[in-house]
């Protein structure tokens, strides 16, 4: 066979590899972009939606009377202050989620990207 034409060959398979890996990577990458935004798109829902519900429960915790001097009243504002409990208890688990949909999308962005998600996961804590 002729040297040119094995030459030719040769670029053609070349081409066709480096063809198969730029379109793999393409297809990788899209994966990886689609399950970014998933998590991405979870995360801030999540944390918008608990950081409003942490700022209900701190203005309503703000808004309490100063104790009461007659036992009833007490005992009026420790029933009120039973309830802020038990929402704060009821939000523990959306705290929770966000928590490890922010740790999930910490494994999968990009270094310059982690303090600011693990900043807001620092803001639940505080």
């Amino acid at each position: 066979a002729d040297p040119a034409v094995k030459d030719i060959k040769r670029k053609l398979e070349r081409l066709n590899s480096l063809w198969g890996e730029v379109q793999k990577a393409t297809q990788d990458r899209s994966r990886s972009l689609e399950e970014a935004l998933a998590i991405a798109e979870r995360f801030w829902e999540e944390l918008q939606g608990v950081m409003a519900t942490l700022r209900d429960l701190q203005e309503s915790l703000a808004t309490q009377e100063p104790p009461a001097v007659r036992p009833e009243e007490i005992q009026q504002q420790q029933e009120v202050l039973q309830e802020i409990r038990a929402e704060i208890d009821q939000t523990k688990p959306e705290v929770e989620q966000c928590r490890a949909t922010g740790q999930s999308l910490m494994k999968i962005c990009g270094e310059p990207d982690k303090p600011e998600v693990k900043k807001h996961i620092e803001d639940l804590d505080s």
